[in-house]
């Protein structure tokens, strides 16, 4: 699981580069593709950028008492698990990836999810 609250193009990020590539575009798309209008907003409002693996998603869905909940803020696993269960959308934005984004006030608050799609 990686966690972010940055603009994430200019950081490592867990994905395959093609991956990434996809994933800056699809976060720009609300922004009239001006970069540097969805940099403003990472930058002033920062969401939450949050990568699940194969395991991630493993973990979280089948093994029930979670592992990973201890390790968690008890706000951040709610936000994970909104945006896991009732997400605002899910998008396959690139083959074998799915964006999920729950928004949690009216000022934008968001988390996205990105993970392997679930087939």
């Amino acid at each position: 699981m990686q966690i972010i609250n940055t603009w994430p193009e200019d950081i490592i990020l867990a994905l395959p580069e093609q991956v990434k590539t996809a994933l800056i575009q699809h976060l720009i798309q609300p922004f009239q593709n001006n970069k540097a209008e969805a940099k403003a907003y990472w930058l002033e409002d920062k969401p939450l950028l949050i990568i699940l693996d194969k395991e991630d998603q493993l973990t979280l869905i089948n093994q029930p008492p979670r592992p990973l909940e201890i390790l968690l803020e008890d706000t951040f696993q709610h936000k994970l698990d909104i945006v896991l269960e009732t997400p605002e959308y899910t998008d396959v934005f690139i083959k074998g990836y799915q964006i999920s984004l729950a928004i949690f006030s009216d000022a934008g608050e968001g988390v996205y999810c990105v993970m392997p799609a679930i087939e």
